[in-house]
């Protein structure tokens, strides 16, 4: 195929914090697998948790996002690859339904 006419993968995005450790096991759950990332540290911004609130619909980091979807934190991140969607979700185009978080998941990061 074409590159022109290859679909564009999905940027992952993390919004994390230096002192989250479930921030550094997305990162190296990401590394670990080959998948590249944008890291938007959000230590210096007093509002970080209003940010990822109105991103992502939750108060914690990590907020891993694909494409312009949240899908929640690492552990959403891990039970996507345990159930095989999270391959689906990046050979995915980039405006993809939406992973629904589940509300109990946010105090769970």
């Amino acid at each position: 195929m074409p590159a022109s006419l290859t679909p564009p993968v999905p940027l992952v995005t993390l919004y994390t914090t230096r002192w989250c450790g479930f921030c550094t096991l997305a990162r190296r759950f990401l590394d670990a697998r080959g998948i590249a990332y944008g890291d938007v540290a959000l230590d210096d911004d007093p509002a970080f948790r209003q940010r990822v609130f109105d991103l992502g619909r939750q108060w914690t980091v990590p907020l891993v996002v694909i494409g312009e979807a949240p899908i929640g934190g690492y552990r959403e991140l891990v039970a996507l690859e345990r159930d095989g969607r999270l391959a689906d979700l990046l050979d995915g185009p980039p405006a993809a339904a939406p992973v629904p978080l589940s509300a109990a998941s946010s105090a769970s990061r």
